[in-house]
């Protein structure tokens, strides 16, 4: 009997790690990295709780706004940058796989907006429309995917 459950119990496990989808699995997989946005005063104390696991700190300010009830992330050209050096900006390339840019889109005379709605060519910020260029489906992070 012993033997039974043990084979049994080595099957499952083997099974749940060749189908990366089972709690076994996360235990052994850990994140490199956490974006974290809110006030200065909310950040700083996620970062105080977790001062002892972090190896890196990068902060970078930014603006959030809303559009028709949709918030818009607003960073200058300079910290978009040091995002897309940092592989923080992926590309999503079919359903939940994602993969990092390169660089910026050139930009010319209009902000960039990076969003899977492809009609999207004007925001409102602070009551003013806004001229944008739709770069699409771009996200902040890697996606995480699903089991299936």
């Amino acid at each position: 009997m012993k033997k039974l459950l043990s084979v049994c119990l080595t099957a499952v496990f083997a099974g749940s790690l060749m189908t990366r989808c089972s709690a076994i699995t996360e235990m052994f997989e850990k994140a490199n990295g956490v974006i974290l946005y809110g006030d200065h005063n909310q950040v700083a104390e996620v970062f105080e709780q977790e001062k002892d696991d972090l190896k890196e700190k990068n902060e970078y300010k930014f603006k959030i706004a809303t559009d028709h009830g949709q918030q818009i992330l607003i960073f200058n050209e300079t910290t978009a940058k040091a995002l897309v050096e940092k592989e923080l900006f992926n590309e999503v390339v079919k359903g939940d796989e994602s993969e990092p840019i390169s660089s910026l889109p050139e930009l010319k005379d209009k902000s960039i907006l990076f969003t899977k709605q492809d009609d999207v060519n004007k925001v409102t910020i602070d009551g003013q429309p806004l001229s944008v260029s739709n770069e699409g489906n771009i996200v902040m992070g890697e996606l995480m995917g699903t089991c299936s």
